[in-house]
């Protein structure tokens, strides 16, 4: 009965941010959980120990780890590519880095930089270039 308000607390909890279990079963000798979790276009996994399962519902503690793991691995699905970043204002951005590594003296200090562009996936528009 804990293990079954543990997964319906997980799953409440990845549903936030748009995340849902698309598959799950007992694993290792029925010690621990495995759940395909994700969206219509990407997903990923985890296992997970059937005393963190029983223990999620009241432990404010795995309720953070949760939530944390669950706003990470849904902003790395939602950008899909290793390539694309995914910033908290919720845009898919593509970083480039322009090499070699500027440098020079400013205001008598080394001064040391790498030039950087952001494009938006979204619109496809070129952000200023940080330095």
């Amino acid at each position: 009965m804990e293990t079954q308000q543990g997964i319906a607390e997980l799953k409440r909890r990845l549903s936030i941010v748009g995340l849902q279990v698309t598959d799950q079963r007992e694993q290792f000798r029925h010690d621990s959980f495995y759940f395909a979790i994700g969206n219509d276009a990407n997903q990923t996994d985890i296992v997970l120990p059937r005393e963190f399962l029983d223990d999620l519902p009241n432990t404010k503690d795995y309720h953070a780890i949760v939530d944390t793991y669950a706003r990470a691995v849904a902003g790395r699905l939602k950008c899909g590519s290793p390539e694309v970043f995914y910033c908290q204002t919720g845009l898919a951005i593509k970083v480039s880095i322009q090499w070699p590594i500027q440098g020079g003296i400013y205001n008598g200090n080394l001064w040391v930089g790498v030039l950087m562009y952001v494009m938006s996936e979204e619109d496809g528009k070129m952000r200023m270039p940080h330095v």
